[in-house]
């Protein structure tokens, strides 16, 4: 049901620009729900999901993919699309796996990992380069410069009243981006709550086995 699903959810964007939000959500310890949403209105409409148990061990960046392809072959080409992230799932196999469907990430990462600004001999820590509440920084660099070694934009900023900075991984440009769009990836909570505890009740299901 993915294709017709992320058609009915697009069908009135006529300027064919879209922002995805990809966030697993968990009923207890039973379901771990990698779901991706298109965000609206303050809300979300998830389009594709992979339902596995709770306990399932290995990485999730294949489902991701999975999904995202899906999704890219259900849409077609002419659109701009972003896909928001969040920390937990920050990667490079990741970021590279959006960008060569042609799409854009907004990838947040933790502040404890390092990032080299072009033109610096030397790069320092994520966190460092807003330092307090107010502060704003972009520019394109390498993320992870010892280890996986990212090409990629920093648009990192932290506004008054979040307790710690947005640090944000993108292929956009410096001038083509800015950190707040990011804001948007809050709305499939939203959606969670809608699906869990009110209008699908989803919390209340009886089913064990995630292929059903």
């Amino acid at each position: 049901c993915f294709a017709p699903l992320v058609r009915w959810a697009t069908a009135g964007f006529a300027d064919r620009r879209l922002a995805l939000a990809v966030d697993p959500t968990n009923l207890g310890d039973r379901f771990t729900i990698l779901t991706v949403s298109v965000v609206f209105r303050s809300c979300a409409v998830p389009v594709a999901w992979q339902v596995q148990r709770g306990d399932a061990p290995g990485s999730w960046n294949e489902h991701w993919k999975r999904l995202l392809g899906l999704l890219r072959a259900a849409l077609g080409d002419g659109w701009q699309v972003l896909v928001l992230s969040d920390r937990g799932l920050q990667s490079k196999e990741l970021f590279q796996a959006i960008t060569g469907l042609g799409w854009h990430p907004l990838m947040r990462v933790k502040k404890g990992g390092h990032f080299r600004p072009d033109g610096w001999a030397k790069g320092m820590a994520l966190g460092q380069f807003v330092a307090r509440r107010g502060g704003r920084w972009r520019g394109r660099g390498v993320a992870w410069p010892t280890s996986s070694r990212l090409s990629c934009t920093l648009l990192a900023c932290w506004e008054d009243g979040h307790e710690e900075p947005w640090l944000i991984l993108t292929d956009l440009g410096p001038q083509g981006a800015t950190a707040v769009w990011y804001a948007w990836r809050s709305w499939i909570e939203h959606g969670f709550r809608d699906l869990k505890s009110d209008g699908w009740q989803l919390s209340k299901t009886r089913m064990t086995d995630p292929e059903r």
